[in-house]
């Protein structure tokens, strides 16, 4: 712990709680996060987060606000830890959200840094002169561009990535202390425009150990993963803090939290720990009981597809005047036979013998 600074306090910083203490307790080869076929170790996230530290204190001073539009991936808890790292201010907004809604979030929060997905920064670039506060853009390209050629990015705008890949993954973090702000998360606006609530360095902590730790009882040994997104305070803390401050795993999704692909999640990554939401799980019932309907189904379907054929040859049977007739001694069928079964074409003795020479084939 270092000495503490008259007219500041003592030092605390949330991403050493979060990142570096999890290395430092031999953590540092488990997997911090699953996303896609990628895993991450916590060694792996604490040089990616000093880098984005490194890279971020050029563009932005202490306590400046850099607003993060990305979906849940691993370059999300990188931006948004590395810029608590060094006191600046992260401010996660939806990805769900207008031009207008964008350009309300970045004047009123005065970011000076975006850090936002390729796909909707296209959204926005012809937009940028009504931005007056936002200095430098650092575009995160999005999966699918990945693979074929990239499209150039206007001057001026940074390619995460190759940003964050030439700086230092050496790093210690700025003094701040426990009650200087974190970062932000708007509220919803439900009733006027949204508001900015800030959140403290030691806030995190505060909910890690009074929820996560002391209620859901996390350890190292669990795997998380919250359909709830990031920036949303509810899946901050389930998909991002709550299991870092316990060196356990999360897992990242960024598509939308449809009910199937929540499914095929889980299947693939077995989580210890779910997050979700009254409405996300009504629509997973209602989806499990329907493909278990539809397996019924096609059951039933082959069982009647043979019924309709004993049907149709019964039919055949009656046309052609041969209906009630046992196939084998051509006897007559007795009629209560056929009132039970119908399509019968053995009369009760022939069938009583087709079974006796079926059970002594085994």
């Amino acid at each position: 712990m270092r000495e503490a600074l008259r007219g500041i306090g003592p030092y605390y910083n949330a991403a050493r709680l979060f990142i570096d203490d999890n290395v430092e307790r031999g953590l540092g080869d488990k997997t911090a996060i699953y996303y896609k076929d990628q895993e991450i170790t916590y060694r792996e996230l604490q040089k990616q987060v000093n880098q984005f530290a490194n890279g971020i204190r050029q563009l932005a001073e202490l306590e400046n606000r850099v607003l993060i539009v990305l979906y849940d991936s691993p370059q999300f808890i990188i931006s948004f830890f590395g810029c608590i790292k060094v006191g600046v201010v992260p401010v996660p907004v939806n990805t769900m959200m207008t031009v207008k809604d964008y350009e309300y979030f970045l004047n009123n929060s005065r970011a000076k840094v975006l850090v936002i997905q390729e796909s909707i920064w296209k959204k926005l670039a012809d937009c940028k002169e009504r931005f007056p506060y936002l200095q430098h853009v650092i575009v995160c390209r999005d999966d699918d561009g990945r693979k074929e050629k990239e499209t150039a990015l206007a001057d001026g705008v940074l390619d995460f990535d190759r940003y964050v890949n030439q700086q230092s993954d050496q790093g210690e973090p700025v003094h701040t202390v426990r009650d200087d702000a974190a970062f932000w998360l708007y509220t919803s606006g439900s009733t006027g425009n949204p508001k900015g609530a800030i959140h403290l360095q030691h806030d995190m902590e505060y909910a890690f150990r009074s929820y996560a730790q002391s209620i859901l009882e996390i350890d190292e040994n669990d795997i998380t993963f919250s359909a709830s997104k990031l920036f949303f305070a509810y899946g901050l803390g389930n998909g991002m803090y709550f299991p870092l401050g316990a060196g356990a795993s999360t897992v990242l999704m960024p598509d939308r939290p449809s009910p199937d692909k929540v499914f095929e999640t889980i299947e693939r990554y077995r989580p210890t720990l779910f997050f979700g939401v009254p409405t996300l799980y009504g629509s997973m019932i209602d989806l499990a009981s329907s493909e278990y309907t539809q397996s019924m189904v096609f059951r039933l379907r082959d069982r009647e597809k043979f019924l309709l054929r004993k049907i149709e040859k019964a039919l055949d049977r009656i046309r052609e005047g041969t209906f009630g007739i046992c196939e084998r001694c051509e006897e007559e069928i007795n009629i209560k036979r056929l009132e039970a079964r119908p399509v019968t074409t053995l009369c009760i003795r022939c069938k009583e013998e087709q079974e006796k020479k079926e059970k002594s084939y085994g």
